[in-house]
């Protein structure tokens, strides 16, 4: 019998300790119960969650917190209750009997970044940390690395920051949320000392964006769900080819802006 601990146990051998990182594991539900299906998606949100009960999946694998009220990275002293849409996403999984496990920063070095850089074809990296990277790379202008980018993640439109017709060599990654300025730290520790000339990032802001301008390097921004799905899809592989007896789905996020 597949339990909900058998999954997590076996997730934490991704990990070089062998146990699950201080932020992951169980969010919601229980370890013991026979998991009937796995749904693998970026975050549980409410359409994902609905998706999962459609397919008889009641273990919820994800690589995002289950709510905001009290996500770690901003809220030191959440409100008692959930919000509103937090109790909605648990209220949901209440009626499913569903689990929800969170892998997080386990498999962005093992996943999620060398799956990112296969789909927009970037060579092994040279140097790599836990959700950033460097590269080198034949000569192409940043434009058209961002068109490549675009078309291997199939978004419509990308925001680049700095001039397009720079011709670069030196590549930096940080998928996720790395792009924002809480992590511009992170740049100046691994990355700009390196050389990289433009960034390929998952979300960005304004305040990064000009952090890139004043340090003359482009930034190529996809979407924070859209830079992670790759990796998410390739874990969802290797969840199936452990558990074959068990049916495994992954669930790309939907991103939630256009643009006009």
């Amino acid at each position: 019998m597949t339990t909900g601990q058998a999954v997590e146990e076996f997730l934490s051998t991704f990990n070089p300790d062998r146990e699950l990182n201080s932020e992951e594991g169980l969010l919601y539900g229980s370890r013991a119960d026979e998991v009937q299906g796995i749904c693998v998606c970026w975050m549980a949100s409410r359409s994902a969650i609905e998706y999962a009960a459609e397919q008889g999946c009641n273990l919820i694998v994800c690589h995002e917190a289950l709510t905001f009220y009290d996500y770690p990275l901003w809220a030191t002293d959440p409100p008692g209750q959930p919000w509103s849409v937090d109790q909605v996403r648990l209220d949901l999984l209440d009626a499913h009997g569903i689990a929800v496990l969170w892998v997080h920063s386990t498999v962005d070095p093992t996943h999620i970044g060398p799956a990112l850089w296969d789909l927009i074809g970037l060579p092994e990296p040279e140097f790599r940390g836990w959700a950033y990277s460097q590269h080198n790379i034949t000569p192409t202008t940043v434009g058209e690395l961002a068109a490549r980018v675009r078309q291997a993640l199939r978004i419509k439109h990308l925001r680049v920051t700095g001039a397009t017709d720079q011709v670069v060599t030196n590549v930096g990654t940080a998928w996720g949320g790395l792009g924002l300025d809480r992590h511009i730290s992170k740049w100046v520790a691994h990355l700009l000392p390196r050389g990289i000339q433009v960034l390929i990032t998952g979300e960005t802001c304004d305040f990064a964006q000009r952090y890139a301008v004043e340090s003359e390097i482009a930034l190529i921004e996809t979407c924070h769900s859209a830079s992670e799905d790759p990796g998410l899809q390739r874990l969802a592989g290797d969840l199936a080819d452990r558990f074959p007896a068990v049916p495994v789905l992954f669930r790309p996020q939907e991103i939630p802006w256009t643009t006009l």
